[in-house]
């Protein structure tokens, strides 16, 4: 068994526990917050009766624990993953990794000089509309990709558990660190590398975040394939995580396909699945991530969604926002 942790009680946290829960090579050891009261509180509402931290580098001692989740505003993703690096414990960081490039190397190298297996938080991956749209392009039905579209559209306002934080520069840092990350990285992995990005940012009704709230842009991947990329959380409209793929043999938009293959098509072919059409943690696969993690850990694998693997997609992302402070192209890599 490989004694699983949980640093940090919010939103979130809750999707890991069940997750290590349900896995039957983990066993939950410890959950950790900056208050006890609310790592005992999460202990609490799944019946728990682990040990309960608040302090990280206390709860790195145990001599039982094997992996953490860190569950922690974004500014404290990379501070904490370090302190998991040094203590040689295997981490699942949620997204973001990193708000910017310095953090980032801060990370990658901690990472390279403990040897832990690591994984990025992007979910979705494992989302059953996204695993048929990665099938239909592994078996050639949409040919060679030409352009994509993904975005992130979610009106966040004080439901969100996260708002009080996540509103911030320093903690939330942009609506692309925030959410829009996770269109990034699906772009990113189905285009491959990034040679150039452009792109606006803006605000029209929503003062309350610290940041521009919406932006949209244009990336330019190495091998040709064109993508336009959105984010928003003042759009008036139930959650929308738009996912385009067009290919020289066919096309996948809004849940519909039409391609070559099926002769005699006359019109799109609706492709039912279970979409990512919620912003709700519950409906997010966290226990296929963490099974493919325990995997990984557990054969020596490393996974796609390593701190090591998910360059392109974190450089990505942080070129697209200062595209749009600069006004100006970014290329890649970053320094």
């Amino acid at each position: 068994m490989l004694g699983a942790a949980v640093w940090g009680a919010g939103w979130v946290s809750k999707e890991h526990l069940k997750a290590y829960m349900a896995n039957p090579h983990t066993e939950v050891v410890a959950v950790g917050s900056r208050s006890k009261e609310g790592a005992l509180a999460k202990t609490r509402e799944l019946g728990l009766t682990c040990e309960v931290y608040d302090d990280l580098s206390e709860m790195l001692k145990r001599s039982d624990l094997g992996v953490v989740s860190i569950c922690t505003p974004n500014d404290r993703h990379v501070s904490d993953l370090m302190q998991c690096a040094r203590a040689g414990k295997h981490a699942l960081i949620e997204k973001p990794l990193a708000l910017n490039m310095a953090d980032y190397a801060l990370a990658r190298e901690a990472v390279r000089q403990s040897g832990i297996k690591t994984l990025v938080g992007f979910e979705l991956h494992w989302n059953p509309y996204v695993e048929l749209l990665r099938n239909l392009v592994n078996d050639g039905t949409l040919g060679d990709i030409v352009f994509m579209e993904a975005g992130y559209f979610s009106e966040q306002g004080p439901w969100w558990p996260g708002f009080t934080w996540g509103i911030t520069r320093k903690q939330g840092g942009t609506v692309i660190a925030a959410a829009g990350c996770h269109a990034v990285d699906l772009l990113c992995s189905f285009g491959g590398e990034v040679d150039e990005v452009f792109a606006y940012q803006g605000r029209r009704n929503r003062q309350d975040y610290e940041y521009e709230p919406t932006i949209s842009g244009v990336i330019r991947f190495r091998n040709g394939i064109i993508a336009s990329l959105s984010a928003s959380f003042e759009v008036h409209a139930p959650y929308v995580f738009p996912l385009v793929i067009g290919g020289s043999k066919g096309c996948v938009r809004d849940g519909k396909l039409h391609a070559d293959r099926f002769a005699g098509q006359t019109d799109w072919i609706v492709l039912p699945s279970v979409y990512p059409d919620t912003p709700q943690v519950t409906h997010h696969p966290f226990p296929e991530e963490v099974d493919h993690f325990v995997d990984c850990i557990l054969t020596g694998k490393e996974s796609f969604l390593s701190v090591e693997n998910i360059a392109t997609s974190v450089q990505t992302g942080l070129a697209l926002d200062l595209s749009a402070q600069t006004g100006k192209p970014v290329r890649l890599p970053l320094d």
